[in-house]
């Protein structure tokens, strides 16, 4: 029993395979000499069975370049075109340099098109606001209802992420915070005309999105117009000022609204102009954007029934976003044109 284990160990140690090793200087001099030498069997045989995975990324992108080359002139195309997706999965902004590149390398290079898969978006900008009304409301012939609603600035952030599906087509989805708002004044044709109620309203969003864009390569630039939906969360703060005749009567109040929907959904569409410097993409954002819901819960407030005659018209809340951001991209897709 002693023996055959013995004989056991000896076979399981000696018949174990050769591990691959690491693509070295030596392997590549080596590999690179005998494709100028047109010995492209040899080039082929020095690098196929070496472990890529554990291979410094310079020494590995050599090696596939070579690698591609060398099927390439034997012609096993299928082989060749699949080393270089290779290549250009792990070098995907790669410039060809024609003084050193294998000229077989160059000219097949050509035949693939790299898309960007995966990105991530971070924008900031300024925005406006537009009111849209519906239905008008009175409650008194005394009071001035149609002054217009004058839209304050916001401030807008938006987090996203981008995936390719087909072609050029990607899904887009992220979150972002903005804020809004707008003032509107109702005058009083019986009173002096120092005498108006003054309505201002801030909104606080917080916004998650999803939607689909189109993307056109040119060079590197990149134009991008999208369109989408998304769910909101809002959070509305009110200040009210009754200017009266009498300053000793003058009121300002400052609260939360309860007139307001707290849930709401909004689509939008977008242009994008970008340009592209490495991994990172800089751009300019225009976005347009309009509630699903008008967010007027009941339009009388009891509490300024009297002497301000107060009443809310029944509106829907646009918005216009400019915003400048970046998107960088940590995924690409590599694709044969000739497939």
């Amino acid at each position: 029993m002693k023996n055959i284990f013995i004989i056991f160990v000896v076979f399981t140690f000696f018949s174990k395979p050769i591990l691959a090793q690491e693509i070295s200087d030596l392997d590549l001099k080596s590999a690179i000499g005998y494709y100028e030498e047109g010995r492209f069997d040899n080039t082929i045989q020095q690098l196929k069975n070496k472990d890529f995975r554990a291979s410094e990324k310079e020494n590995k992108s050599i090696a596939y370049k070579y690698l591609a080359a060398a099927y390439y002139a034997i012609d096993e195309l299928e082989t060749a075109d699949s080393l270089m997706v290779e290549f250009l999965k792990l070098n995907p902004l790669y410039k060809e340099n024609k003084n050193t590149d294998p000229a077989e390398f160059s000219r097949r290079m050509k035949r693939f098109k790299i898309y960007p898969k995966l990105g991530i978006s971070l924008k900031l900008g300024v925005n406006r606001t537009n009111v849209t009304i519906s239905q008008s409301n009175t409650l008194s012939q005394s009071a001035v209802y149609n002054k217009p609603y004058i839209s304050k600035p916001g401030l807008n952030i938006y987090l996203g992420m981008e995936q390719r599906l087909f072609s050029n087509l990607y899904l887009d989805f992220g979150t972002g915070l903005q804020t809004m708002g707008y003032t509107r004044t109702i005058e009083y044709a019986n009173r002096p005309s120092a005498v108006n109620f003054q309505f201002q309203e801030d909104l606080n969003r917080f916004e998650i999105s999803a939607g689909l864009s189109y993307k056109l390569f040119i060079r590197n630039f990149v134009i991008n117009t999208g369109v989408g939906t998304g769910a909101l969360y809002n959070r509305s703060v009110v200040k009210t000022n009754y200017a009266a005749a009498d300053p000793q009567l003058n009121e300002e109040n400052v609260y939360l609204s309860k007139n307001r929907l707290e849930f709401n959904a909004r689509h939008y569409a977008n242009i994008r102009l970008g340009y592209q410097l490495g991994n990172i993409e800089y751009f300019t954002d225009f976005t347009y954007k309009t509630d699903l819901i008008s967010p007027v819960i009941d339009i009388y407030y009891p509490e300024w029934y009297y002497p301000m005659f107060y009443v809310d018209d029944i509106f829907f809340l646009k918005n216009m976003q400019f915003t400048a951001g970046i998107n960088l991209r940590i995924r690409y897709k590599v694709k044969n044109r000739y497939e």
